[in-house]
């Protein structure tokens, strides 16, 4: 059966229709997305339903919530975060790629891991494929932690 020429035509035809479809999905023009709605307010109770959905989470009457407007903004916030931790930090990255950020990052995090905090990284092993483990060894030699996000196991 394996060497019919019905087979080889179907193979072919699979083979093709797949290949249509990379080109369409790789090609294909970007939906034109546009607010139509002025964006809800901040400080109102429809802002704070809203997160609840988006978030899947519930929020309490004690939350504080800080909008935080782009990753620089967002980056700076976390690494204050991590300074201040006292017991753990546990971060969770699907790309950590060797460069400025990531060294920033992960000097925050080794001197935390110095001070005796525990420190627990998840990293997808995908994107994360490029950074090679050299890159964690101080890291990993005060006691931090990296456990590798494997998709297809």
């Amino acid at each position: 059966m394996l060497h019919s020429t019905g087979f080889l035509v179907l193979a072919c035809v699979a083979i093709a229709i797949q290949s249509f479809l990379l080109f369409l999905f790789l090609f294909e023009p970007c939906l034109p997305y546009k607010i139509k709605k002025r964006p809800v307010a901040l400080q109102t109770k429809q802002f704070a339903d809203l997160l609840e959905v988006l978030a899947g989470a519930q929020m309490h009457q004690h939350c504080d919530v800080e909008v935080l407007t782009n990753g620089e903004v967002y980056f700076e916030a976390e690494l204050a975060a991590i300074r201040k931790a006292k017991k753990s930090v546990n971060l969770e990255a699907y790309i950590f790629q060797k460069g400025r950020v990531t060294r920033r990052l992960l000097k925050a995090l080794t001197e935390r891991a110095k001070a005796g905090v525990k420190i627990n990284m998840v990293l997808d092993a995908i994107g994360c494929f490029a950074t090679p483990n050299s890159y964690f060894k101080e890291f990993k030699k005060v006691g931090g932690r990296i456990e590798w996000y494997h998709p297809f196991r």
